[in-house]
């Protein structure tokens, strides 16, 4: 090998001769015009002429690897594998097992084609279980979300579900009007161990308080005050329990604690709505209570919707109090006079006496739902002043009820007055009150909470002593949540994961049962989520429900360890097993019987072979037992090495070794081997249709994912065209780039080639004339894709299609506007359509890549460079650049110029 002249020919039959030559040093024979060794050698010399015609060389790899790789070894038929999912009739509550081997149809998507046979892998049980709740939850996003169907797991676009909230139940402290009101909150905050101020959570981008009572709901605007916060609202009447909520907007609030929470409510200066007495409405910013002027036993209603419901509240209220007297006397009468006392000094009259009326026995009273009742803080002697500005408290009734009066509603008090008889007598000086500016306050001592409850991702708890409110997902990374509706206990489950494409494998998952201790997992047949596969866990003995996001089910927790980016997840199935389609045939033949040849006929397709012996001879002890025993030559186990199998022809051929022991000419072979379908393996999703045998209390079975595809044995012409291909892609598995190569080198019309890894395969190819040279670019290179093998050797099809050149728009201008030379615009148009050349162009003149476009700073450092050589100064460059698809190409350069603003 080392010693290959340095001669490089042109002629193929020249390179076949030096082939012949070499190749009978090296121990093969070409005297056969038919044999493989004759057909590979010819295949080889095309190979050498066509490389040199095109390289003028003849790479030492290409030398080196054929003679290695002369001898490579036929590949057998493979079965097709698979994974079919299982399940149990509905209502019955109990385990079917599935032995090994069990049969099962599936018909393929051509009609006139038989169905294939699939067999169970491995014995198993079905569990009469399901899938209640898909949850993945990502403690770095502070994110869970609820998934039905296919999903992306983790994905920060994937809009989440549940909150972190905080609910406070209070009594009285929120109990009044419509209108404005403003509740102080205090408290005393941590979070994480340090003290915070409680001004924190008065920022609306991370908080959002809530008031709701009854059917209500209004949002509460915050604004701090000193060492408190002052929540204000309007609209909600509130009468009973009112619920303040604290909502988390983000994961800020994680670690929040909160002691010693109160609210203090009041309001001042608030007005009466309403003022009535007997049939009159009378004006609330002054009146007369008791008519004008006062009569006995009158009556005043003074109506001030909620606000003066407040159950523990002191009440105030004030008013000014002007009483208007009004002097009444008796009508003048004739005075007689006595003439004879005419001359004597008449006798002073005596002044008249005048009885003072102002309302007595007055009494402020409140609604209890069947009577009036006093107030207990007003005094009786309340209007005996002339004048005076009056205020009282009182505390707010426990039992104030709602008054219906002349069609209106509303918490109301009543002022009433008793009789005066010196309203009866004469002369009088009546004393009438006027009431001005009436208004109430109130004040409800700080209350505590009567109840705090938080929830978050759904799920509650009722929280006492320090309130802890937030907390995030209740894991400590990338986690996906199964809610099971049954688990058995001291079980294996199965679960097939269907991924949509792949990633890097990851490190494999860590799998837990919720309230259980240890992982449970057996084996990842995903490789950390990252492809698809089944997952095997291991059930303990004691398996309870446990409550998560708001659910009490079983729950099964998968991690993956790293930070991959994991494909979308098409489905979770369980209940589901390995399925291959491979049927297991039985053959006996004596020793006696073996043919002089050693062939024994078995079937095509052959995919696994195991050879057994038994033997009945009598020793001196007596009879020995039947015995069955894998047959082993003298150096190695016999189904590794010492038949050899033509899997085309089915043609098993014994060695000259297999004798069985002692010369026993009445020994049996036995023979076990699978026969695979081969390529009809490739069946779609789906495509199970019912089980071969059938078994009790199934009602479904299906494959959710195609099954692989299996092969036939192989030929001795796809022999030879493997051993070409291995010549041509140097040895290695085929790759992308692969395809890539290939398409350049073998097709002188593409310019540039990408390949896209996938289902199927990708490949772009950037062509100087696409709409005229593409459909006899895509027919040669699928005819060289077939005869070389590449597109079978990696498992899918190639997709061949044109890269798409994308046009770029230039606008330039100059600083001054000078006259600029005639040849300008063109020399540029030439540098920059050079510059953006696919083939050619780019910084390094190595052209650009499919997939990626230059950038608008490039153009513009290309574009000022250029007129900085011509003596001028670039002003404004625009340009309209999207962002590269993955089979896009830099296309035509249009360029405009404009004056410079």
């Amino acid at each position: 090998m080392e010693h290959f002249p340095p001669v490089y020919p042109f002629q193929e039959d020249k390179w076949f001769q030096l082939c012949k030559r070499l190749a009978q040093r090296a121990g093969f024979s070409c005297d056969d015009p038919e044999s493989l060794e004759t057909v590979l050698f010819r295949l080889y010399a095309d190979m050498l002429g066509d490389t040199v015609r095109r390289l003028n060389q003849t790479p030492e790899k290409h030398r080196r690897l054929f003679f290695n790789q002369v001898q490579l070894p036929r590949l057998p038929a493979r079965a097709g594998q698979g994974i079919a999912v299982f399940q149990i009739e509905e209502g019955y509550g109990k385990p079917v097992p599935i032995p090994e081997g069990t049969l099962l149809t599936a018909q393929s998507q051509n009609p006139e084609e038989k169905p294939v046979l699939f067999r169970v892998r491995k014995s198993f049980s079905v569990y009469p279980m399901k899938i209640e709740d898909i949850i993945w939850a990502d403690a770095s996003q502070d994110k869970a979300c609820r998934v039905q169907g296919s999903f992306i797991p983790f994905s920060a676009t994937e809009k989440g579900f549940g909150s972190h909230c905080l609910k406070l139940w209070f009594h009285r402290a929120f109990c009044g009007t419509e209108g404005p009101r403003q509740i102080r909150f205090t408290a005393r905050c941590k979070q994480n161990g340090h003290w915070k101020p409680l001004e924190t959570l008065a920022d609306p981008q991370k908080y959002q308080w809530k008031l709701s009572s009854g059917n209500q709901e209004t949002l509460l605007q915050v604004s701090p005050a000193g060492d408190s916060l002052l929540l204000q609202y309007e609209g909600l009447s509130c009468t009973g329990d009112a619920c303040l909520s604290l909502e988390s907007l983000d994961a800020s609030g994680i670690g929040l604690e909160l002691a010693e929470v109160q609210v203090f409510s009041q309001e001042n200066e608030i007005c009466p709505d309403r003022v009535i007495t007997g049939d009159r409405q009378l004006e609330p910013s002054a009146f007369y209570p008791f008519g004008q002027p006062f009569t006995s036993c009158a009556e005043c209603y003074i109506f001030c919707g909620n606000a003066l419901y407040h159950p523990g509240a002191e009440i105030t209220l004030t008013y000014d109090l002007e009483m208007e007297c009004t002097q009444e006397t008796l009508p003048a009468q004739p005075e007689n006079i006595d003439f004879k006392w005419v001359m004597r000094r008449p006798l002073p009259k005596p002044e008249p006496e005048f009885y003072e009326a102002y309302p007595i026995q007055a009494c402020w009273e409140y609604w209890n739902g069947s009577a009036y009742c006093p107030l207990t803080a007003v005094q009786d002697n309340i209007f005996s002043k002339p004048q005076k500005q009056v205020s009282f408290t009182f505390q707010c009734p426990e039992d104030m009820a709602p008054r219906d009066f002349d069609m209106l509603n509303g918490y109301c008090l009543r002022l009433s007055c008793g009789i005066c008889d010196a309203l009866y007598k004469m002369p009088r000086n009546i004393y009438t009150p006027r009431i001005e500016n009436l208004c109430f306050a109130y004040q409800v001592p700080g209350e505590p909470p009567f109840r705090a409850e938080s929830e978050n991702f759904g799920d509650k708890k009722l929280l006492q002593g320090i309130i802890r409110p937030f907390s995030g997902p209740p894991c400590e990374g990338k986690t996906l949540f199964l809610g099971m509706d049954a688990l058995p206990e001291k079980s294996t489950l199965r679960f097939l994961f269907h991924m949509d494409g792949f990633s890097p494998p990851g490190q494999p998952l860590e799998a837990f049962i919720e309230g259980s201790k240890g992982s449970c997992l057996l084996e990842d047949g995903t490789r950390g989520l990252t492809c698809s596969g089944m997952v095997t866990l291991q059930v303990p003995e004691h398996v309870i429900k446990t409550r998560l996001f708001g659910l009490e089910r079983f729950w099964l927790r998968l991690e993956p360890s790293g930070k991959e980016l994991f494909p979308p997840i098409l489905g979770i199935y369980p209940n589901a097993q390995a399925i291959e389609n491979r049927v297991r045939h039985v053959f006996d033949i004596a020793a006696a019987q073996i043919p002089e040849n050693r062939q024994i006929p078995l079937l095509p397709d052959v995919v696994e072979t195991w050879v057994f012996c038994r033997s009945n001879l009598e020793d001196a002890k007596g009879p020995r037992e039947e015995l069955w025993k894998c047959y082993e030559g003298p150096e190695e186990n016999f189904s590794c090495g010492f038949y050899r199998l033509n899997a085309s022809t089915g043609l098993l051929v014994l060695p000259e070794q297999a004798r069985f022991p002692y010369g026993d000419t009445q020994a049996i072979y036995r023979i076990y081997y699978d026969v695979s379908d081969g390529i009809k393996g490739n069946v779609p999703a789906g495509s199970i249709s019912s089980l071969y045998e059938e078994i009790p209390f199934i009602s479904r079975v299906w494959n959710p994912m195609p099954v692989v595809s299996g092969s036939v044995a192989e030929s001795d012409d796809s022999l030879a065209d493997r051993i070409a291909h291995l010549i041509h892609c140097g040895g290695r598995t085929v790759s992308p780039e692969d395809y890539a190569l290939f398409a350049c080198d073998f097709c002188p019309l593409v310019q540039k080639a990408k390949c896209i890894p996938g289902s199927p395969i990708q490949l772009a190819v950037l062509l100087e004339q696409p709409e005229l040279s593409f459909p006899l670019v895509r027919e040669e290179l699928e005819l060289l894709f077939k005869k070389y093998g590449c597109a079978s050797l990696f498992g899918t099809q190639v997709e061949i299609i044109p890269a798409v050149p994308v046009p770029i728009q230039c606008t330039i201008s100059l600083i001054e506007n000078a006259v600029l030379p005639k040849d300008l615009h063109s020399r540029l148009s030439e540098e920059l359509t050079h510059f953006v050349d696919p083939v050619y162009g780019g910084p390094e003149q190595e052209g650009w890549e499919i997939g990626s476009l230059p950038t608008v700073g490039q153009l513009r450092g290309k574009t000022a460079a250029f007129l900085k050589k011509e003596g001028l100064q670039l002003g404004d460059f625009s340009c309209q650049i999207k962002e590269p698809g993955i089979f896009e190409a830099p296309g035509p350069l249009f360029l405009e110029w404009r004056d410079f603003k």
